[in-house]
Order: structure tokens, then C-alpha cells, then sequence
């Protein structure tokens, strides 16, 4: 897949928003700290740039744009910008948390009830 152009801040060098255009996307790895990453590599090189999660700014793929929202669970921003590359329209439904019902009778215990027994 090439992406027309990705936006990401680089920490290494003040903070300097870089922009990578023509980028091919190699998947998802983790760099030497152990982090999840996004590796994007120019077409025709065999070497690919790592990208945290936590730094992607912006992303353009044939004139859809993406910006990823900062969530502090980067699986949910992994499965969304992920779900946006592959072409996924639903990209907002993977990352929705499942709220789980309450049963009736958690619902007419008071919460001292319920905590207690």
C-alpha cells in the first residue's frame, strides 16, 4: 500500500514535524524499546523508517485523510490507523470500547450492596 503522504513528529530531533511522502507501508513492528511502530519505507528502498503510534499526526491515502485521535490506549490508535490503511470505512467501530450491560439485578442494588455483598 503507498500513502500519498504521513505526517509524524520526530522526539529525536526537537520535535521537528516530518513529512514522508511517497511512503510505502511495511506493516507494524516494535523498535528496540519495545514500542509498537508503523514502519513506512520510500518505494524502492529496502529500508524502513519506524514510527511510533504515539507520533502520527497525519495520514493521506488518494485523497482520504486520517488524524488519528490521542487516545491512551495505543491498541485502539493501532486498530484505527491500521483499519484506515487497509481501507476500512469502520475504522471508528474497532476502537469502541464494549460497555457491558448491567444485569437487573445490578441495576436495583445500591453500589454499597453490590461492593459488599
Amino acid at each position: 500500500m503507498i500513502l500519498d503522504r504521513v505526517d509524524y513528529k520526530d522526539y529525536r530531533r526537537d520535535h521537528a514535524l516530518i513529512t514522508a511522502r511517497k511512503a510505502e507501508y511495511a506493516g507494524i513492528r516494535r523498535n528496540s524499546d519495545g514500542m509498537a511502530c508503523f514502519a513506512f519505507r520510500a518505494p524502492g528502498k529496502a529500508r524502513a523508517t519506524l514510527v511510533e503510534v504515539s507520533f502520527i499526526q497525519r495520514i493521506d491515502i488518494s485523497g482520504r485523510q486520517f488524524v488519528p485521535p490521542q487516545y491512551r490506549n495505543w491498541s485502539q490508535r493501532v486498530a484505527e490507523i491500521e483499519a484506515f490503511i487497509e481501507g476500512d470505512k469502520t475504522a471508528t467501530s474497532i476502537a469502541k470500547p464494549q460497555i457491558r450491560e448491567k444485569s437487573p439485578s445490578e441495576q436495583k442494588r445500591p453500589w454499597w450492596r453490590r461492593l459488599f455483598g
